[in-house]
């Protein structure tokens, strides 16, 4: 297999369940990439598939890709000067002997991929599973503060695990009340409303 994007995998797994579809799009957007995993998932199936094309250029980057991917023995090329008797023979006998190969052993990389996969799952499942009284998930939280991640903080030294979703709508709201309220009355060491304050103390009659 090569590499593949989200809506390249969408064909393959159409294929797989076996939809009939036509893939267009213009060159450089990953058709041969998509014909070559459509026939390597074929090919892990136990099919056989037939692989035409109008012009030599396209079975040749196809059949290359093939190559890079070791399937280039399960290839049998029937076209142009090649399509003879002794190539043909050729081919069928390196598929021949490619079937009596022993599997390879998997590399180490293979034997870790149950454990990564287990730790990446694990990680999704922590992020996403509900917490505490509040019931809001890791990534939930991250979200709520990435809204006001820009505002003052004040320092919390209360215990936060019995506090309910409830009490932290309240909370919320009696902030934004004081916000309200704050608006009105101004900077508290500064003048109120804005207006010039005489000291009283060293004020003269007039």
């Amino acid at each position: 297999m090569v590499d593949a994007d989200s809506s390249q995998l969408r064909a393959i797994v159409a294929c797989a369940k076996a939809y009939d579809l036509v893939i267009e799009g213009p060159p450089g957007t990953g058709k041969s990439q998509t014909i070559t995993n459509l026939i390597a998932q074929a090919l892990a199936a136990g099919k056989s598939v037939l692989f035409v094309a109008e012009k030599m250029a396209a079975l040749e980057v196809v059949y290359n890709r093939l190559v890079q991917a070791s399937l280039g023995e399960f290839c049998l090329e029937l076209h142009s000067t090649k399509a003879n008797k002794r190539a043909v023979m050729k081919e069928l006998a390196a598929a021949l002997d490619a079937s009596f190969q022993n599997v390879a052993v998997p590399t180490v990389s293979t034997d870790r991929l149950p454990h990564v996969r287990n730790i990446l799952s694990e990680y999704v499942r922590a992020v996403h599973t509900p917490y505490g009284t509040l019931g809001l998930s890791p990534y939930q939280a991250y979200g709520e503060m990435g809204q006001v991640y820009g505002a003052p903080r004040v320092r919390y030294d209360g215990q936060v695990d019995g506090i309910t979703l409830d009490q932290l709508h309240q909370t919320v709201r009696n902030f934004q009340d004081l916000a309200a309220t704050s608006t009105a009355i101004g900077v508290p060491a500064g003048p109120l409303g804005g207006d010039k304050v005489t000291d009283i103390s060293t004020a003269k009659p007039a």
